[in-house]
């Protein structure tokens, strides 16, 4: 028979937990460049029973239920920490990405998972000592990539935990019930979603992805240095405030906007701070609710103070000047 004679594979059990889909394919990429074709690479989520290795993003590692995970299963872990310099550097478990030479990952996979009897490795290259350097802010870009439809379900994360999931075809988000943080800050990542998460969603309350996002952002300090400093903006669909203080100053500076507006003009006439009036427009810009533009687009001007004053406070200053007036005989 034809399977007295087919040599079964080794299977190797793997989960990645906590990158972004860019960052999680091209992770699956070199992982499979690096595994023989007599291994199988089975991946998994971290409830396998089998699993052998966790490849983590390195803000998750120290989440009660990874810490658990680890204590209770044998486990190799490899800790992710994207956007590093310290491209392709394995250090104490730590993967730095981006992946620009393979032999690190290939000899970590050899020491850990594989053995080097297995299967032959390359030799590790000597590296010089890199220069760490400040995580980054998630650019314009970065957005543009989590709200493209094409990625479909997805979950979105940061530092302090789920924040939910989202249907990019759909343009729906769904909140995590467990997250009681109303902001985020520059770890906001996302993954694809699993068809546990997509049955979580069940019957629960949809919010619009962008409008959602938006005030997540208007929320998010963080995002603030990526807003220009000054120059013209104008807004094309208006977001949508919840009620609270900020209501007032959100529609005020819609208001102002959807006519184009420069914006230290429109942060003196609504008497708003240079930066509130800075992380609405990048709040804005962001979910693609409003671009910046040129003065000659710019429609909106300080109205006058007739224009500015109701009818009755006009009233009243006029009754004041007439009374002026007939004291002084003039």
């Amino acid at each position: 028979m034809l399977g007295e004679f087919m040599v079964a594979k080794k299977s190797i059990y793997l989960a990645v937990f906590g990158l972004s889909l860019r960052d999680l394919n091209n992770l699956k990429e070199q992982i499979r460049k690096i595994i023989p074709s007599s291994v199988n690479i089975c991946w998994s989520n971290v409830a396998e029973p089998k699993l052998q290795a966790l490849l983590i993003n390195e803000t998750f590692f120290d989440s009660p239920s990874i810490q658990n995970l680890i204590k209770t299963h044998n486990l190799s872990v490899l800790r992710i920490i994207s956007r590093s310099e310290k491209n392709s550097i394995i250090e104490a478990d730590k993967l730095y990405l981006p992946i620009i030479n393979t032999s690190p990952l290939e000899n970590w996979f050899a020491n850990n998972i594989l053995f080097d009897e297995e299967v032959r490795f390359l030799e590790t290259e000597s590296y010089k000592s890199p220069v760490q350097v400040k995580p980054q802010v998630n650019s314009a870009e970065f957005f543009k990539e989590l709200l493209s439809p094409s990625n479909g379900l997805i979950q979105l994360f940061d530092r302090h935990g789920r924040l939910g999931i989202a249907d990019t075809r759909k343009q729906i988000f769904f909140e995590d019930e467990k997250r009681t943080l109303k902001f985020t800050d520059g770890s906001l990542n996302f993954t694809y979603a699993t068809m546990s998460d997509a049955k979580s969603t069940e019957g629960k309350r949809q919010f619009d992805l962008l409008f959602w996002l938006w005030t997540i952002l208007w929320k998010s300090p963080d995002y603030l240095e990526l807003a220009p400093e000054d120059g013209y903006f104008k807004l094309k669909f208006w977001p949508q405030p919840e009620d609270g203080f900020d209501r007032r100053d959100i529609l005020r500076l819609s208001a102002c906007f959807a006519e184009g507006a420069n914006i230290s003009l429109v942060s003196e006439h609504v008497d708003i701070s240079h930066d509130r009036v800075r992380q609405y427009m990048i709040a804005t810009i962001l979910v693609g609710f409003g671009n910046m533009s040129n003065k000659a687009d710019a429609k909106f001007t300080i109205p006058e103070v007739s224009k500015v004053l109701g009818g009755e406070e006009v009233g009243m200053v006029r009754k004041f000047f007439g009374g002026l007036r007939r004291r002084l005989g003039l």
